[in-house]
């Protein structure tokens, strides 16, 4: 390679075409399903969605949030946490990384959680459905159905 125009060239061949040829097998995929990958959401999130729209049933009940009900909601809302899915630092040696800078503390082992992983355990497992059932402290955490 002699020019950025040959790096160009070099790089389209080894990540841009097959990125592509995995995004072509992947609208195949999801247009078996009636939905368009690139049209109707750019996100697993927003393609579920869709797709679980195209496939409900027409006597099933769907609930959402209602007006009385928008403080459960805030609630749920504001206890979602993300952030980065691999706990690291730039740089840990065995033996020669300190535990909060303490040199009696050196790190032992070195061990990478991904807690993507923990989404496979999620989904198996039964979720909550149904109308909710309130209890709140100012209420002594009686039972408050709303439905």
């Amino acid at each position: 390679m002699k020019t950025m125009k040959d790096f160009l060239i070099y790089y389209n061949k080894k990540d841009v075409g097959p990125f592509l040829c995995a995004l072509e097998k992947q609208i195949a995929i999801y247009q078996t399903l009636g939905v368009d990958l690139l049209k109707d959401g750019l996100s697993v999130p927003g393609i579920t969605l869709k797709y679980m729209f195209k496939t409900i049933e027409s006597k099933a009940i769907f609930s959402l949030f209602s007006e009385e009900e928008k403080d459960l909601h805030s609630l749920l809302r504001d206890n979602i946490t993300g952030g980065a899915s691999l706990i690291f630092h730039r740089y840990h040696e065995k033996d020669k990384t300190f535990i909060r800078n303490n040199a009696s503390k050196s790190c032992r082992t070195i061990c990478g959680y991904d807690a993507n992983a923990l989404y496979l355990s999620a989904i198996i497992r039964d979720m909550p459905t149904g109308f909710p059932t309130n209890r709140r402290a100012a209420n002594q955490f009686k039972a408050e159905r709303r439905h």
